[in-house]
């Protein structure tokens, strides 16, 4: 398998993050997440939101199985495919990268439990802030 280094920014790589955050969130029924993400504004300047009974109606529409807002599937549910878990699985690695030093009692300062079948990625600090990427 072919393998890649891709040298980003701790601001990039947090925006990836929670990329795959989202992704992963909406991949197992969480509705509620699209509220988390709206930049909209209304005529008053309050932040748009979608009211519970459309979230509700999405949710029963993508994913029947479920029984309301407050339920999703777990990440290592059978009716979840390998890709969203190896997508979860690339979040926490760089999670954990962002928290380790952070204290036992960060939930993301543990060592990440793989949920995927895929190997996981290698996510390390290369270089401190405001050096030259050209040396």
């Amino acid at each position: 398998m072919k393998e890649y280094n891709l040298r980003i920014t701790e601001r990039q790589a947090k925006r990836i993050m929670f990329a795959l955050d989202l992704y992963t969130r909406l991949s197992v029924g969480q509705m509620n997440i699209l509220n988390e993400i709206t930049f909209e504004k209304d005529k008053k300047g309050l932040k748009v939101e979608a009211k519970r009974e459309t979230l509700t109606l999405l949710q029963k529409e993508m994913f029947p199985k479920l029984t309301g807002l407050n339920h999703s599937y777990g990440i290592h549910s059978r009716n979840l495919p390998d890709e969203i878990r190896e997508a979860y699985d690339i979040f926490k690695v760089v999670m954990y990268e962002f928290n380790k030093n952070k204290g036992v009692m960060n939930v993301y300062a543990d060592k990440v439990r793989q949920a995927s079948k895929k190997l996981l990625p290698l996510f390390e600090s290369v270089r401190l802030t405001g050096e030259s990427r050209n040396g």
